[in-house]
């Protein structure tokens, strides 16, 4: 079944539409109208209802979305008096247009890129703007028109996004968009696994004749990376927002030392626009843990914060395809060390069971378990914790796979070879990537597997122990029953002799 799939995928073809690379002026306008509410709606509910199939379910749709949303208020927003809690700045807001590729020196509207000399002299941009910001902030930027403030190559970094800080996108986004940020925060805050590439739609009438017909007004480029992290601090670190789980990791058996602990992490990027020049990205990391450096550092430095630091802000990617590939890049390999240091880690601490192999024979352990079952509850929560990575990287490795038999047909491009073999560059690190998480999974599933093994061991030879240990005492029983029955016999015979009781007592 698998392989049929996988033959359909690879029959099907994704090809970029041709019009992105092309100025769609008049779609421009639709991303200056922002999302209404109805009198009787709040925010939420419009920003929820927008656009919305009539297939769609009536209950539990975006539950977890919802309530992360309505955990908010947007009067804080529109009356600029959040509480201090809100005031930190969780955004790094990167806003700039490209004049130099459409305008030429006559003057004349030009409305394809030289890719080519792009990649190797990419312009600043006109009218940039870059700022820190808090949600307040956030909202008022936005509200204003994308278009009076040249603000066609919008990025996004968001820094353990709050709920007042998702308010301030969701009731400030184009009505157009509300499906896709929908669906891209579902998935965020849900810790799921993603890698897709979509065509914004829109289904219009025709006066007359009365004919449906469909047209793409943009694209969404998405994906989604879970991942755990582990860490040694004094303390645990929790989630300010209460979305991510941690807890203490398995200790180690070399004696006391700092605690280690597992933190639950995600890192998703969001890039959806009319065409090649008019686009934003949106990128959520989760940093409450020290995961990478702060928004601060950042913004300080000049560095591309969405992809880690990897780029220059003074160097921009204005190809959106290009831009994609480069982050997924970097925040794969990130993830990847990520899951190594786990394994790996993990790996050490095992290696204390094979000691009855490859270490002092005479102090081999001993199969039995004691009367609390202590070892038998340690491989349990072993196995468990393993299972909980396993079943992880599975879902990301199967998600891949999905998207490069289909999808990532959407990053071929024809007469760039230069940017071509820059994207097959980007591909090629992903995929070197994909194949250390295979053999980690491998790993974690060998070991699943020799530990449970040793978990039956140690349940059979101590059920056997118990069992022996039951039959000696049924025997030990057996023979006080037949002394008891001997004594109990001479008694009754040397009372009928009538022997004075000072004699036998």
């Amino acid at each position: 079944m698998l392989e049929t799939t996988n033959r359909r995928s690879r029959n099907r073809v994704f090809v970029w539409n041709r019009n992105f690379a092309q100025r769609q002026r008049l779609t421009y306008r639709a991303e200056d109208n922002k999302l209404t509410p109805e009198p009787h709606q709040t925010v939420v509910e419009a920003f929820l209802r927008e656009l919305r199939s009539r297939l769609d379910p009536p209950q539990y749709n975006y539950a977890i979305l919802r309530k992360f949303l309505e955990q908010a208020d947007f009067n804080d927003l529109i009356q600029q008096t959040p509480s201090s809690r809100y005031t930190a700045p969780l955004v790094l807001l990167d806003d700039r247009c490209d004049d130099t590729g459409w305008r030429g020196l006559d003057g004349e509207q030009h409305s394809a890129r030289n890719w080519e000399k792009y990649a190797s002299y990419p312009p600043v941009g006109s009218r940039r703007f870059t700022s820190l910001m808090d949600a307040g902030q956030l909202y008022q930027r936005q509200m204003a028109s994308r278009i009076a403030e040249g603000a066609e190559r919008r990025v996004m970094y968001i820094a353990n996004i709050s709920p007042l800080c998702a308010m301030a996108i969701i009731s400030t986004a184009a009505r157009l968009r509300a499906p896709t940020l929908r669906d891209y925060f579902q998935r965020y805050l849900s810790n799921r696994v993603y890698f897709g590439v979509s065509m914004v739609r829109w289904q219009l009438l025709r006066a007359f004749p009365f004919i449906y017909f469909v047209q793409d007004l943009g694209f969404a480029l998405e994906f989604h990376l879970p991942y755990y992290a582990l860490r040694q601090d004094v303390a645990l670190q929790s989630d300010p927002r209460g979305l991510r789980r941690s807890g203490y990791f398995i200790p180690s058996p070399e004696g006391p030392q700092k605690h280690e602990y597992l933190y639950e992490a995600q890192v998703s990027l969001l890039l959806t626009g009319v065409d090649e020049w008019f686009w934003t990205a949106y990128c959520c990391a989760e940093t409450y843990f020290g995961s990478e450096e702060s928004i601060q550092y950042y913004s300080d430095n000049q560095l591309d914060a969405l992809t880690g630091g990897e780029k220059s802000m003074l160097d921009p990617v204005w190809n959106p395809r290009e831009y994609f590939l480069s982050i997924l890049t970097r925040r794969l390999k990130q993830v990847t060390k990520e899951w190594s240091n786990i394994v790996e880690t993990l790996q050490d601490r095992l290696r204390l069971h094979d000691e009855g192999i490859f270490g002092d024979h005479s102090r081999k352990a001993s199969l039995t378990d004691n009367r609390k079952f202590s070892h038998t509850r340690e491989y349990t929560a072993t196995i468990d914790l393993l299972r909980l990575l396993h079943n992880s990287l599975v879902r990301i490795v199967e998600s891949w796979d999905s998207f490069g038999s289909g999808e990532v047909q959407y990053f071929e491009i024809r007469n760039e070879e230069s940017l071509q073999a820059k994207w097959e560059d980007y591909l090629a690190s992903i995929e070197k990537d994909m194949t250390e998480l295979r053999f980690l999974r491998r790993v974690l599933s060998q070991n699943i597997e020799a530990l449970n093994d040793k978990r039956s061991d140690f349940v059979n030879a101590s059920t056997m122990v118990e069992s022996r240990v039951a039959i000696l005492h049924g025997d030990n029983i057996g023979r006080l029953t037949r002394v008891t029955v001997v004594c109990a016999q001479c008694v009754e015979l040397i009372k009928q002799a009538k022997i004075p009781r000072c004699f036998y007592l």
